[in-house]
């Protein structure tokens, strides 16, 4: 996977994670992630597995059949890969710190 899209990844949970108590639609995805084309076809392979198992980052939870539109939400794996990179972002900084206090600290 290229940087641009583990970045994508990152971005697509996180912004599923903020939704997280009210859902969203495919559309509202495809809108905030200028989602066309390849760009879609990868995250529909990604994000919306035609499966429903415990692997799917993100889950269809209801159809709204009056408004014709499918709702969806962050899965608790979802959750769990967001929970870990903000995790591992934080060590990172952290360590950052640490390294820069060592070295101040061998002068």
């Amino acid at each position: 996977m290229e940087e641009k899209e583990d970045n994508l990844y990152i971005d697509i949970l996180n912004w599923a994670y903020e939704k997280a108590h009210r859902g969203f639609t495919s559309d509202e995805l495809k809108k905030e992630f200028k989602l066309e084309g390849e760009r879609w076809g990868w995250a529909l392979k990604i994000f919306f597995p035609d499966s429903d198992n415990e692997n799917c980052l993100i889950k269809h939870i209801t159809y709204k059949k009056d408004q014709n539109i499918h709702w969806y939400a962050i899965s608790s794996k979802g959750v769990s890969v967001v929970i870990s990179e903000r995790q591992l972002k934080e060590a990172t900084k952290s360590s950052a710190k640490a390294i820069k206090i060592a070295t101040y600290s061998l002068w």
